[in-house]
């Protein structure tokens, strides 16, 4: 089975969350397996991991800012450090309708929680502050990845996947490996855009008819020979 090949490291997992912008817009869920039960977890250093998802038009019609995203995740020590530790949003190679390709560029960076233990722990990477003036990161029906990375010298970190349908991939410096079961365990959540961008017009100017006119000259006529009778 193909989530066999991921199974270097079987231990429990901590849940990892990743922070959203602030604001007071609400996020809504792009993506969620985080129900799921786990099935094993592949660790890095050295490489990355990744696991994709898919807007829809649905929950993103005019775009969606990043917002948090959860991870059901370990460090390899008792209170691991995250320096070294890199968690980023990819867009797909290809971006084809039916399914990913592989993980193409980086669209986003997020910012380190200070730590996560082995036990379960909600942790929290914060998106940075991003330009709604800009196209958003998530557009409607394309594909993304969430992508984990580790130098040399990080401490040992584990991602958990459960065993049902979805897309990964990782490299371990043996060359990169995909599969469509055992897909990593995590949660996406967007900020709607609006679809208003720019500056909004101001209502056209409607011309009054001749007729408006003349009456309006009537009435200020009447009312200067009223204030000039008599007492």
């Amino acid at each position: 089975m193909m989530f066999e090949k991921k199974i270097p490291f079987k231990k429990f997992s901590s849940i990892v969350a990743l922070g959203l912008l602030a604001g007071s817009a609400s996020a809504n869920v792009l993506h969620d397996n985080t129900n799921l039960q786990e099935f094993g977890s592949q660790g890095i250093p050295p490489g990355w991991m990744a696991s994709a998802f898919r807007v829809t038009e649905a929950a993103c019609p005019f775009g969606c800012d990043v917002g948090d995203i959860t991870l059901l995740l370990r460090s390899g020590t008792l209170f691991g450090p995250t320096a070294g530790i890199s968690l980023q949003v990819y867009s797909d190679s290809a971006n084809q309708t039916d399914a990913p390709s592989a993980p193409g560029s980086s669209l986003i960076s997020m910012i380190n929680p200070s730590s996560f233990n082995t036990t379960a722990k909600l942790a929290v990477f914060s998106a940075p502050q991003q330009d709604t003036n800009a196209p958003a990161v998530f557009q409607k029906n394309s594909w993304y990845w969430v992508y984990l990375s580790a130098t040399a010298e990080a401490a040992l970190t584990e991602w958990s996947y459960d065993g049902g349908p979805g897309y990964w991939a990782f490299d371990r410096g043996e060359g990169a490996q995909f599969g469509d079961e055992g897909p990593f365990i995590m949660k996406v959540e967007g900020v709607k855009r609006s679809g208003l961008t720019g500056p909004i017009d101001p209502p056209s100017q409607v011309p009054l008819p001749g007729t408006v006119w003349l009456m309006g000259s009537a009435l200020i006529g009447l009312l200067s020979t009223w204030r000039k009778k008599p007492a």
